[in-house]
């Protein structure tokens, strides 16, 4: 029996955890450790490693620029090794720059990428296809790589909104962006929010496939005792976009008994010591426990032990947490704000319009007063349907051998 020969994809993330941001682009390591284990037999999976934000070094921090530089020194130079199923390759880079991080660095960084390939090849064979998450910088690398060692790529977007202000030029998109998706076999969105901002822009070929979440460990556990306040979760990076300010003045709208209502809010950034110090004006402190930062591995019970997740947003080309609640069976209160449009259904929770207290203020207590009227199996079974492993990893595979195939029928025809 002839053996089945394994396809190697090779992943280029623009956002990947690191030492320095362990839950950036988190979803994506996730996702390809779920496809590595789902399609062992079809493919190897190699993920190519350049540092993140670990790389980019800010001296108006000159401790953390210290603590970088230091790290990229010891950091062995064109490593290669597997973790849970998936192969790293990687590379030490280090960026000077305080405001765009890839100015005038970017052949270093595609000389990164080389050697990450190279080594890759030298283990595993030849690289069959570039899977490059958001168009920059990940997208333009592919592009140039692609055209470079002639391999086939895509590209799956999550900027939001697309694109960000710092990869604008007279309002149109950078060209290394409109390089990178006009060049690719394929161009992935992971809402319909998303697909639209990218049609103003002239990229009409996209295919929605929404990122995944991963239902052995994101699911219904822990029941809410009836005799406890309703307690509700958020989680998020504490910035401004995130529309927590918006929440707390919905609260002191609201001022519900605060032995009947209780908000969890866990995450860290910028804007934390500001949102508390808000919370404390608006009178509103003894309704809310800051939780700070949440190792990954707890935030399954903290969905499973809330009544319901709310997370007002300003914008979101996708929103996993969401999904993440909604695997777990609970019901969500979110925003217009782009991603959440694909994910709220009548079945699983309510959307109210962004930056505004008052309508959020209603749709809390109304959450309050109904949520029974939410089935916690009917939210699991129609996130099962959507954005389950299953669901979502067999929509990557069908557009992977998709792509493969017209490459070697191509080559084929050319003999």
């Amino acid at each position: 029996m002839k053996s089945i020969t394994k396809k190697n994809i090779l992943i280029i993330p623009s956002w990947f955890p690191s030492v320095e941001s362990p839950l950036s682009g988190i979803f994506i390591k996730e996702q390809v450790e779920v496809l590595a284990k789902t399609y062992n037999d079809s493919f190897n999976f190699i993920v190519s490693e350049w540092g993140y934000n670990d790389s980019e070094v800010t001296f108006w921090k000159p401790g953390n620029a210290l603590k970088k530089m230091a790290r990229f020194l010891v950091t062995p130079k064109n490593w290669f090794n597997q973790e849970k199923g998936v192969y790293y390759a990687g590379s030490p880079y280090l960026n000077i720059s305080s405001k765009i991080p890839y100015l005038g660095h970017f052949d270093r960084l595609v000389n990164v990428h080389r050697k990450n390939i190279k080594r890759a090849a030298k283990e595993l064979g030849s690289i069959d296809l570039i899977h490059a998450h958001v168009s920059y910088p990940a997208g333009y690398l592919a592009y140039l790589l692609s055209k470079e060692l002639d391999i086939p790529y895509l590209i799956t977007e999550h900027m939001g909104p697309f694109p960000f202000e710092r990869y604008k030029k007279n309002g149109l998109p950078i060209p290394e962006i409109d390089l990178a998706i006009k060049n690719t076999d394929k161009t992935v969105v992971v809402s319909e929010a998303l697909s639209d901002q990218m049609y103003v822009h002239g990229y009409k070929d996209t295919i929605v496939i929404p990122n995944m979440v991963d239902d052995e460990i994101f699911k219904p556990e822990i029941h809410v005792e009836k005799d406890a306040s309703f307690r509700f979760f958020t989680l998020c990076s504490l910035e401004k976009e995130k529309g927590i300010e918006d929440l707390l003045k919905a609260i002191a709208i609201w001022k519900p008994s605060t032995s009947k209502v209780h908000f969890l809010i866990g995450g860290n950034g910028e804007d934390r010591g500001k949102f508390i110090q808000l919370s404390e004006n608006l009178g509103v402190q003894d309704y809310i426990t800051w939780l700070g930062s949440i190792k990954r591995d707890e935030v399954p019970g903290y969905l499973n032990s809330c009544n319901a997740f709310v997370l007002p947003s300003h914008i979101e080309s996708f929103g996993i947490v969401f999904a993440e609640a909604i695997a777990c069976g609970k019901p969500i209160v979110a925003t217009q704000c782009g991603g959440p449009e694909t994910i709220v259904n009548e079945i699983n929770g309510k959307l109210v319009p962004v930056k505004d207290p008052n309508a959020l203020a209603e749709v809390l207590q109304w959450m309050v007063e109904n949520s029974d009227s939410f089935d916690s199996k009917k939210i699991r079974a129609n996130f099962e349907k959507r954005f389950s492993r299953k669901a979502v990893s067999e929509q990557i595979d069908s557009l992977y051998q998709s792509i493969l195939n017209s490459k070697q029928s191509v080559k084929v025809k050319g003999r």
